[in-house]
């Protein structure tokens, strides 16, 4: 007997985009709305020492997923590359790290400093 098994997977990553705007200051009143993205290229590095660090919190033993959401973002590389509150790597994207979400029977990721709302 065989059985077909289908699964979707999906992750979330960050990467350092080049990014030109718009903005259209002759309203009397400053808006967003007046703000307009021209064009978001990725990052170009001419050389693998200039991509940026990036840093994930470390939160040591006896935690676990279920427990927490890990931090992340870029860091300096000469205060944390040895740090050992922080996992760094240098890379020119970083797969977001994991975490179990509100109400939700299942294992998800995403940005963990966004504000959910309720």
């Amino acid at each position: 007997m065989t059985q077909s098994i289908y699964v979707c997977a999906s992750t979330i990553w960050a990467s350092v985009k080049t990014v030109s705007l718009y903005y259209n200051g002759s309203d009397s009143t400053p808006s967003l709305s007046n703000l307009k993205v021209l064009k978001a290229d990725p990052k170009v590095y001419d050389a693998d020492s200039e991509r940026p660090i990036w840093g994930v919190e470390n939160p040591g033993p006896g935690w676990n997923i279920s427990n927490l959401q890990l931090l992340w973002g870029l860091v300096d590389a000469a205060k944390y590359s040895n740090s050992s509150s922080l996992w760094t790597m240098q890379k020119e994207s970083l797969y977001l790290p994991s975490f179990i979400m509100e109400g939700y029977s299942g294992v998800g990721s995403g940005d963990s400093m966004v504000s959910r709302t309720r």
